[in-house]
């Protein structure tokens, strides 16, 4: 009998080793175990800059040495969804409602554990797009056009595949779309996949928007979220125009050395600055025409309108920087061209 009892208990223990582990604990959260925490030996590299939801690093999975990037949330900084399965909505955003594209993070794999949330994705070795623009500024050379107007494109693709299922490579939609905000559109959320030397000119720069920690398909969340610096004046909304600012202060961030396009808040002004970035005083962004071209300031100031509903679409900015690009993927010498 003891040695039936051992073989039972063998055959649950296996069963349990193959599948993810996931049980009830206290608030009704579903703990779960994922590839990484079962089979593999990760070991800490180091430590990268993170906001107040949690801890990032990087990890080094020793079977093949590959380096990933695991981030992990205590659960009172994730937003569940409320579904069929109560999981973390940046899992659901990534794993269920974004297949793939080359311009979005993807999720490799997540755990659940009783004090945490841990998320584990690529590691992109071209770091971020705010440390990038810092490089440049450093080395007193203003960020290449060329780098600006794939940023400007790739990250407008990304947005317009979010807000309405648009694949820019085929130029259709698709059908039945679940609108994504993401909702921190901003330089330390955009990754490169390799890395820019800003004394040598890239061959075709690789963005990929990341973050989605805050993104959301609750239509009616009216929750104060993002980072104040690259909110619109209208503060934090569900809305594709909430996003499409953000991108608009990017590109003004790129142009203009890490300056999104907010002016000075006023001494004497009540509320603070969350308040003051609000305003339409506050949003003052600054002409780039002169470093670069007119157009890639008519296309930024597009982003910039104070009223929403005017504020260009993403789809609609997508497809207008597609049309400034050349079959080659480079931009028409009309664009490139500096305006003195």
């Amino acid at each position: 009998m003891p040695i039936i009892n051992a073989a039972a208990e063998k055959m649950a223990q296996d069963k349990r080793d193959i599948e993810p582990t996931v049980q009830s604990c206290k608030h009704n959260r579903r703990l779960r175990k994922c590839c990484f925490d079962k089979h593999e030996q990760l070991v800490a590299v180091r430590t990268l800059p993170s906001g107040a939801q949690g801890l990032a690093e990087v990890v080094r999975r020793e079977a093949n040495k590959e380096l990933i990037v695991r981030k992990m949330m205590p659960h009172k900084q994730v937003t569940y969804y409320r579904g069929e399965d109560e999981i973390p909505e940046e899992v659901k955003i990534l794993r269920d409602f974004l297949p793939d594209h080359d311009n979005v993070i993807k999720l490799l794999d997540y755990s659940v554990s009783p004090d945490h949330v841990t998320l584990f994705t690529p590691y992109y070795q071209g770091g971020d797009l705010f440390t990038l623009t810092y490089n440049y500024w450093q080395a007193q050379i203003k960020v290449l056009a060329m780098v600006i107007w794939q940023a400007f494109r790739q990250m407008s693709n990304a947005l317009a595949f979010l807000h309405h299922g648009y694949v820019a490579s085929s130029g259709r939609k698709r059908s039945q779309w679940r609108p994504i905000i993401h909702r921190d559109v901003k330089p330390a959320n955009i990754f490169i996949r390799a890395p820019i030397n800003p004394k040598v000119r890239p061959l075709q720069p690789q963005f990929v928007l990341a973050d989605f920690g805050l993104a959301t398909v609750d239509m009616d969340n009216e929750e104060d979220v993002g980072t104040p610096e690259f909110q619109p004046p209208e503060g934090s909304t569900v809305t594709g125009a909430y996003d499409v600012w953000g991108l608009g202060a990017v590109i003004h961030a790129m142009c203009r050395e890490n300056a999104p396009p907010i002016g000075p808040m006023p001494p004497d002004f009540p509320g603070g600055i969350h308040k003051w970035v609000r305003t339409p005083y506050a949003r003052l962004p600054r002409s780039v025409a002169s470093k670069y071209s007119i157009k890639l300031e008519e296309l930024m100031m597009k982003c910039f309108k104070v009223n929403p509903e005017e504020r260009i679409q993403s789809l609609s900015l997508a497809r207008l920087i597609e049309d400034e690009f050349r079959p080659g993927g480079q931009v028409g010498r009309r664009v490139m061209k500096p305006i003195n």
